[in-house]
């Protein structure tokens, strides 16, 4: 299945609830992007490019999550890494691929 893109405004408002969600540190909130997406990769991507202007540390992470892609197959275990680092928990399912 090819992934559906998030057009701006979909990323827009699926990551600042992303970004409100981490700031109450309520749970679960990426799994709503990975629903709309369909792709954990790019979940990640469309995720970062609302947080990088939200939160400080979300420049550091993308750019682990640009090496991650660079580092497959370990990527996954960096971009898990990257979101504990935001307060997200890594979702424990595939990574979308078949």
């Amino acid at each position: 299945m090819k992934p559906r893109y998030l057009s701006y405004s979909e990323v827009g408002q699926l990551g600042a609830k992303a970004v409100a969600a981490e700031d109450t540190k309520r749970r679960g909130t990426i799994e709503d992007v990975r629903e709309a997406c369909g792709d954990a990769e790019e979940v990640l991507r469309n995720y970062l490019r609302v947080a990088c202007h939200n939160i400080g540390a979300a420049n550091t992470i993308a750019l682990l999550l640009d090496e991650a892609e660079r580092l497959q197959p370990q990527g996954p275990a960096i971009a898990n890494a990257a979101f504990a680092n935001l307060g997200i928990p890594p979702s424990g399912g595939s990574s979308g691929r078949n």
